[in-house]
């Protein structure tokens, strides 16, 4: 959820509606508000991947494991 909500700081152009966590991913909707900025769904998604496994690697003291499946539905 805070990296969800982290997001816009990331991408001004981006605003967040809904998500939820289901047991072995996640749906979120959001919209990007401004393409001219040249955000794109797959850098946001790049984004949250990145930052969400760092965090929960390091909270389950671990390094470099592999938290996400290489690809995702739009």
């Amino acid at each position: 959820q805070t990296v969800w909500e982290a997001l816009p700081q990331h991408f001004p152009n981006i605003a967040l509606d809904v998500f939820v966590v289901m047991p072995n991913h996640l749906h979120g909707l959001l919209l990007i508000t401004d393409r001219q900025e040249g955000t794109t769904l797959p850098s946001v998604i790049q984004a949250y991947k990145s930052i969400a496994g760092i965090a929960i690697n390091k909270s389950l003291g671990r390094a470099a494991c592999p938290v996400w499946q290489r690809n995702y539905y739009e």
